[in-house]
């Protein structure tokens, strides 16, 4: 899980943000991912698409509340 948040902050999307926002993200991620992992199926051929849209979401809200 770790890796893949590592991986998706290296996007050009979010490359410039200060590392201190970045670790945020990711502990975001981390926490969003533990929370909503009752909820996946495991039925779904694809976890990743499951793990990048959770990292995607969660990066944006912690931006979104930075910037407020």
């Amino acid at each position: 899980m770790y890796a893949i948040g590592e991986k998706m902050l290296n996007r050009s999307e979010f490359r410039n943000y200060d590392k201190e926002l970045k670790e945020d993200m990711l502990g975001a991620f981390i926490l969003k991912l533990i929370k909503g992992l009752k909820n996946y199926n495991f039925k779904f051929n694809n976890p990743f698409a499951f793990f990048t849209t959770a990292a995607w979401n969660a990066f944006l809200t912690v931006i979104g509340k930075h910037y407020r």
